[in-house]
């Protein structure tokens, strides 16, 4: 019975020890969700002492400097950023050598290759490759004009009517081009027979 006993004190001593265990890592878990949800709750007046882990984490907190902190915010935007750009810029040469047979010449062809062709008004024809780099230039060459196509459709409707330009650059009203380019005789005529028939 002697040689029984150790074993059964061992057997009795080991459940004990893991809920042990288990009680205080329920407790650390709970400590740690109280001490996430007092952070947005008010400042009592008498704070209760914060834990060893809430208390390293405001050390480590108050002596990060102001740059390691906006680094933290916007870090993970500036590769996209970074690649973003670049992909562009890779394929819009790429786009312009096969379409033209020549390499970017400046800034502007990396984002909106040429296509070796003219357009009507004597400029260099070049397309525009499904990124936000075209915003980035409307927002940089036009500011207004583009805040305004961006808003509701009635403010570009309004401003091109104002400007008398559409999107494309072509007149909305061209009352007098057309009423000039019109042989007018036939109707002055017939206004005439009307009057004098009167």
């Amino acid at each position: 019975m002697a040689s029984a006993a150790p074993i059964v004190q061992q057997a009795v001593a080991r459940p004990a020890a893991a809920s042990n265990l288990t009680r205080r890592a329920s407790l650390n878990a709970a400590q740690a969700l109280l001490d996430y949800m007092a952070r947005g709750a008010p400042a009592e007046l008498e704070a209760p002492p914060l834990s060893k882990t809430a208390q390293a984490r405001l050390d480590y907190e108050k002596q990060k400097s102001r740059l390691q902190r906006i680094a933290e915010k916007v870090g993970h935007k500036i590769p996209y950023t970074l690649a973003l750009i670049g992909t562009t810029m890779v394929a819009g040469s790429i786009l312009q050598y096969l379409l033209s047979g020549e390499g970017p010449k400046e800034l502007k062809d990396y984002f909106f290759p040429r296509t070796g062709r003219m357009t009507k008004y004597g400029t260099p024809e070049r397309i525009s490759l499904p990124s936000y780099m075209k915003d980035i230039y409307e927002y940089s060459t036009q500011p207004a004009t583009t805040v305004i196509n961006k808003a509701n459709p009635i403010f570009g409707i309004i401003h091109a009517i104002w400007a008398n330009e559409d999107f494309f650059g072509d007149p909305v009203r061209m009352a007098g081009p057309y009423v000039a380019s019109y042989d007018r005789e036939p109707y002055i005529a017939a206004v005439r027979a009307f009057l004098e028939r009167g």
